[in-house]
């Protein structure tokens, strides 16, 4: 098994003692071929790109769809920024029983444990929505894993459900179009939906309903819903935002 591609991106701030690191990539057989299904994939984070020592280790079982996985590493809160080196970081991806390899961090935080260098203002292109750094919609048609790649080549992440809740309330005053009634890729977590007793991957999708500014994960069940998040194949065609932590 070999990794085509990966991206994993720190998600915390200077101030924020626990950290959730968000880890995307694409994984090939030995044949050339995209793997599927639901795999045993343990991550492990380290202070060194050989030898060292581990800071991190968790284990899930996760699905894989195409060969793309998305996993939010600390999201049980046990990863601290005490944990975290100043001397940079690097992520070792088991899947399946095979190990890949040590790859670097993109973006570590070192301001959680030092004095940051990173800039405050987000790149030309780019709009400021608080620790994050917002790409304007890409309004062109891509499945799950064009999303992921496409903002993988920017250095980037998809856009989480929490990015499209302050997207969506503050698209007029940050000059973002948020379309009513069009469904954007989210990079939360992958869903499995169940049909005639088959069981189909599926990834989460975000969608506004109704153009009023009180929306927005205010009101998202039932009749007269502001946005609603579901799950789609992944093979369906939607534009995405890409987020840039600072």
């Amino acid at each position: 098994m070999r990794m085509l591609l990966l991206m994993s991106l720190m998600v915390s701030t200077a101030t924020a003692t626990p950290v959730s690191f968000t880890h995307q990539g694409r994984y090939l057989d030995g044949a050339g071929v995209p793997i599927n299904g639901d795999f045993t994939v343990t991550f492990t984070l380290w202070d060194s790109a050989v030898d060292g020592s581990s800071v991190h280790s968790e284990t899930e079982t996760l699905p894989v769809s195409g060969g793309y996985l998305a996993h939010l590493l600390g999201s049980a809160g046990d990863l601290d920024h005490s944990e975290i080196p100043t001397t940079g970081l690097w992520i070792q991806v088991e899947i399946g029983g095979t190990n890949l390899g040590r790859q670097p961090v993109g973006m570590v935080p070192l301001a959680a444990v030092a004095a940051s260098s990173l800039a405050d203002d987000c790149a030309p292109g780019w709009v400021d929505i608080g620790p994050t750094c917002v790409q304007d919609t890409d309004s062109a048609g891509r499945t799950y894993g064009d999303a992921i790649s496409y903002c993988y080549a920017q250095s980037a992440r998809v856009c989480d459900q929490q990015d499209h809740v302050v997207i969506c309330k503050e698209s007029a005053s940050l000059g973002l179009s948020y379309a009513n009634q069009q469904w954007y890729w989210t990079g939360d977590r992958h869903w499995e939906r169940y049909e005639s007793g088959v069981t189909y991957p599926a990834h989460a999708v975000a969608r506004r309903y109704g153009a009023g500014d009180n929306g927005c994960f205010d009101n998202y069940t039932g009749a007269g819903s502001n946005m609603k998040v579901s799950w789609d194949y992944g093979n369906k065609l939607y534009p995405v935002f890409c987020c840039r932590d600072q």
